[in-house]
This record gives C-alpha cells, sequence and structure tokens, in this order.
C-alpha cells in the first residue's frame, strides 16, 4: 500500500472519469501530470491543488471548476472551456491557451507567465495580480477587465486590446506592440518605463 504524506489524490483517470460521473466532485490535489485529457468533462469538480503538469485538456469542459493554486505549468489548454471557473492563484507558466473560452472566470494572482494566448477573448474578468510576463499574446481582448497590479513586462501584445481596462498600479515596462489608447491608468508603468498617473 502507497503511503501518502502530501495528501495527494492517486488514481489515474479512468478511475477519476468513474467517480465524477457518479456524482463525486472533490478531487483536491489530485495528481494528472502529462495525462491526456483532451475533450475532458470536468466542470463543477474541485481541482485545487491539482497538479496537471504538461497534462494535454484541449477543449476540456472546466466550467465553473475550482483550479485555484492548481499547477497548469506547460499545459495545453487550446479550446478549453473555463467559463466560471476559479483560477486563482493558480500556476500556469508557459502554457498554450488559444482560443480558451474564459467568461466570468477569475485569474487573481495566477501566473501566466511565458504564456502563449492567441485569439482569446479575456474580457470582463478578474486579473488582478496575475503574472502575465515575457506572454505572448495575438488578437486577445481584455476589455473591461481588473487587472490591478499586473505584471506585463517584457509581454508581446500583438492586436491586443484593453478598451476599458484598470490597468491600476500595473506593470507594462518592456511590453511590446500594445494598444492602450482607452485603457485606465493609475501610477502603471508603461512600456517605455514612464509612469503614467
Amino acid at each position: 500500500q502507497r503511503v501518502n504524506l502530501l495528501n495527494i489524490q492517486i488514481m489515474d483517470v479512468e478511475e477519476l472519469m468513474q467517480r465524477y460521473e457518479a456524482g463525486e466532485r472533490n478531487f483536491v490535489g489530485i495528481n494528472l501530470e502529462g495525462e491526456f485529457l483532451s475533450g475532458i468533462n470536468l466542470s463543477g469538480a474541485n481541482l485545487s491543488r491539482a497538479c496537471l503538469r504538461e497534462t494535454d485538456l484541449t477543449s476540456a469542459e472546466l466550467n465553473g471548476t475550482n483550479l485555484t493554486q492548481a499547477d497548469l505549468e506547460q499545459a495545453l489548454l487550446d479550446c478549453t472551456e473555463f467559463r466560471e471557473a476559479n483560477l486563482s492563484g493558480a500556476n500556469l507558466k508557459n502554457a498554450y491557451m488559444d482560443g480558451t473560452d474564459t467568461e466570468g472566470a477569475n485569474f487573481s494572482h495566477a501566473n501566466l507567465s511565458g504564456i502563449r494566448i492567441y485569439e482569446t477573448s479575456l474580457r470582463d474578468i478578474c486579473l488582478v495580480g496575475v503574472n502575465l510576463s515575457h506572454a505572448d499574446l495575438f488578437q486577445c481582448g481584455f476589455d473591461g477587465s481588473d487587472l490591478t497590479g499586473a505584471d506585463l513586462r517584457e509581454a508581446i501584445l500583438e492586436q491586443t486590446s484593453f478598451d476599458n481596462a484598470n490597468l491600476t498600479n500595473a506593470n507594462l515596462k518592456g511590453s511590446k506592440k500594445a494598444d492602450l489608447r482607452r485603457a485606465i491608468f493609475c501610477n502603471t508603468i508603461m512600456p517605455d518605463g514612464s509612469i503614467c498617473e
């Protein structure tokens, strides 16, 4: 019998799906590192502190899922549904998130450094304190989102809009190709290093 000193749920994907389909939703701390979960439906599940590093979650349904402090580093999240999901404090470093549905999601204080996000709406969501440094963003929209205290240093923001986005105390030093004409600034560090009050 395996001794679990870190309180990590140990199960394979088949057991996870059987338990989910039977109505169980509590999978706190589960380890699914590197698994192939493309198209899986885990909406409404509690996956807080789960290890999903390098996991393929392409086209997965994670609507309303609790992913607080989950580790999704280098995960494949293209076309994944995160509607109303809570990813606060999650680690998405160097993940891929093209065409993802984030309506109503919470990414506050999440680590998205080095992430690649193409053609994705990030409108009207909570991104307070998010780390997007060195991120590669193309044709994304942060319109109406709260990016208070966000770190966007050295991020590529090509064809990405920030209409009415709150960039109070955000750091955009060294970011490239940003269209910030309609953003809200207060004590914001601009791409050239100047401070916009």
